[in-house]
């Protein structure tokens, strides 16, 4: 008897820490081809379905077990400080570290400027305080790849992934999430957005496929997280979308918008197989591993003599163990400090909700 999606949300039940760490690295091998022309190596994944990439499908992959997990979240906790608070200690500190290592250490090691231009540059401040409060910049002063990627490429997505956080807020706020129907009324209307006429009025503004099927990729964890009493995921069903995407590979928005649902239904299934969950790892390194993986390719381009093997077997393990110091000492850590905060937050209301009603 198949699993409904709400005891695959058991943590015994599921891998989703593989799965993400699986989805990182594809997206560190789909940059390498970027990073490393000289190789002369086409993303395959682009040669095979000309709309979509490797990261590409990684990316909404990632989009679509957060918009799972977080919703189940919201729905089960049915608290908006308690949501705010394990977003912002999930995804900042990890994300701030990535941000002011590399502009004050690395940076300056790698920049072509004497470094006392370095650190007085405009392009640093700008770099640093714009990046700490997620409006993405690229550029490090002085400091080059030979192309146009700047020093972490990979940052662009946390923005659109905190947009959809505040938009979920807003709906838990109004009380959406009270009426299911209601609920995926708003979900489907984000997932459809880029195939309807009504494109660009809520997240499908870009014409960029990578950019405006995010946020519908994390609709449809929403979706199933909504229903997850009812839904049994199914390889059919994620191969039914690739069938059905065939007769529609002229058109671009619903085709990549088919083969990224069925990557993401895949991926849920996939989680849940005994074989997979039972390659249980010990440390979530997922995260780590997206935000370090393009700056530290970046780097190892610097060595032209590096083949296509060596050049992304190198900087993934270089990734994976860079990543590892970010989970222990800076994630973990940040996620148990607003565990605490909240447990504390939550005990002080109740206190003062009782001294109130002894008045």
């Amino acid at each position: 008897m198949k699993k409904t999606t709400s005891d695959i949300l058991l943590r015994k039940n599921n891998n989703f820490d593989l799965l993400r760490i699986i989805a990182a690295t594809a997206v560190i091998v789909y940059h390498s081809f970027a990073i490393n022309p000289s190789w002369n190596i086409t993303d395959p994944t682009k040669l095979l379905l000309t709309y979509v990439t490797t990261g590409g499908l990684a990316v909404k992959v990632f989009f679509f077990i957060s918009g799972l997990l977080v919703t189940n979240s919201l729905i089960r906790n049915r608290s908006l400080l308690h949501f705010i608070i394990s977003r912002a200690f999930r995804i900042l500190p990890g994300l701030y570290f990535v941000i002011l290592l590399p502009s004050l250490v690395i940076g300056p090691l790698l920049t072509k400027l004497p470094i006392s231009e370095y650190f007085t540059s405009p392009l640093l401040a700008e770099y640093i305080s714009h990046n700490l409060i997620i409006d993405t910049r690229y550029f490090l002063p002085g400091v080059g790849f030979d192309n146009p990627h700047g020093f972490n490429g990979s940052i662009w997505t946390i923005r659109y992934e905190v947009y959809c956080y505040l938009v979920l807020a807003l709906f838990y706020v109004i009380g959406a999430y009270k009426y299911k129907i209601l609920s995926n009324i708003i979900c489907f209307a984000i997932l459809f957005e880029p195939i309807s006429p009504f494109k660009g009025l809520l997240f499908a503004s870009s014409d960029n496929n990578a950019i405006y099927l995010l946020a519908p990729c994390f609709a449809l964890g929403s979706i199933i997280a909504i229903n997850q009493e009812s839904y049994k995921p199914s390889t059919w069903h994620a191969l039914a979308l690739i069938v059905l995407s065939l007769f529609f590979r002229n058109h671009e928005a619903l085709f990549a918008l088919l083969i990224c649902s069925a990557a993401c239904l895949f991926s849920l299934r996939l989680s849940s197989y005994r074989w997979f969950v039972g390659l249980k790892v010990k440390n979530d390194i997922s995260y780590g591993v997206y935000l370090w993986g393009f700056p530290l390719q970046q780097i190892l381009s610097g060595y032209h003599g590096l083949g296509p093997v060596i050049g992304i077997l190198a900087p993934t393990l270089l990734t994976y163990s860079v990543a590892l110091l970010s989970w222990k000492y800076i994630e973990k850590p940040a996620m148990h400090l607003g565990k605490t905060l909240y447990i504390k937050l939550t005990k002080l209301s109740a206190d003062d909700e009782g001294i109130g009603s002894e008045q």
